[in-house]
């Protein structure tokens, strides 16, 4: 009679594993426009399941496969304004003297996703909470009006219900800032692509940051009938782009200045008023 086999001898079978490990590779893209679509042609990549990812301008990605993607840079400022403004592009690869064409989707997201690059921890201050990095860059900014400024900062000015970020304000001028970390790069969502609320940690804005800005000048203005009141948003120059890029229109309407983070000493000493003596040289 044989033995029991020993159970320390078994061994489960599982088949392979079909995943692979997502990188970024370096790829011949080739982009134009046609009959008002944006197109993209890849040699030597295969394409399956292809889409395109929109986060700004300057930053845009395709998905060639599950486990490839690749930068696309724009062959005009048109391509990019084209594929911005696109729901599906056309793609095309030229693969062993083939050509083979299909639609893709595109889809505007803030950075890519997390999850599938491998980041090195960079042991920085960009890795705390955009919250966090937000009130920071509110205190500094209201610790760097220049002495001879004649105005005086207010963070987190409550107005109609909600808090504006930063006022800067003399006897008769305020300046009433949206505040945005330097070292983040947000996307402006959109007007199409409006959602109901978004966290600040999605690195997305909605345009209603505008709308509130707004609101929060006429409640202002109500309080300070004589005062100028004046609109500004500070942020990164990455951010600041993706604003005029989808709300330049809004903007401009709605009379609301964008303001680098370098620009911002220079902003308030072209707007408000000196202190007494420190128009001119100090005299004798």
């Amino acid at each position: 009679m044989k033995g029991k086999p020993s159970l320390s001898s078994w061994r489960p079978s599982y088949p392979d594993p079909k995943d692979q490990q997502v990188e970024m590779v370096d790829c011949s893209v080739q982009t134009f426009i046609s009959d008002h679509r944006p197109a993209m042609v890849f040699s030597d990549r295969p394409l399956e399941n292809p889409a395109c990812f929109w986060v700004d301008s300057d930053h845009i990605y395709a998905r060639l496969n599950w486990g490839q993607w690749c930068v696309v840079e724009p062959s005009t400022p048109n391509f990019a304004a084209a594929i911005c403004a696109s729901h599906y592009c056309q793609m095309s690869q030229t693969l062993d003297n083939e050509i083979r064409d299909m639609s893709a989707p595109v889809y505007h997201v803030a950075e890519l996703p997390r999850e599938l690059f491998v980041r090195p921890s960079t042991g920085n201050p960009s890795e705390e909470p955009l919250s966090r990095r937000k009130s920071k860059a509110i205190d500094s900014l209201a610790e760097a009006i220049p002495p001879l400024v004649d105005a005086m900062p207010f963070k987190h000015v409550l107005l109609d219900g909600s808090k504006v970020d930063l006022v800067v304000s003399s006897d008769n001028i305020a300046v009433l800032f949206a505040v945005y970390p330097e070292d983040a790069d947000y996307s402006a969502c959109p007007l199409r692509a409006e959602v109901d609320s978004l966290d600040l940690d999605d690195l997305v804005l909605p345009s209603t940051v505008l709308d509130d800005l707004v609101r929060h000048r006429t409640s202002l203005g109500k309080m300070e009938p004589n005062a100028e009141l004046l609109l500004a948003v500070i942020a990164s120059p990455k951010t600041l782009e993706s604003m005029r890029c989808h709300w330049g229109e809004e903007l401009a309407e709605k009379e609301i200045e964008l303001v680098e983070f370098t620009e911002y000493k220079d902003f308030l000493l072209w707007h408000f008023p000196l202190c007494d003596g420190e128009d001119g040289e100090d005299e004798e």
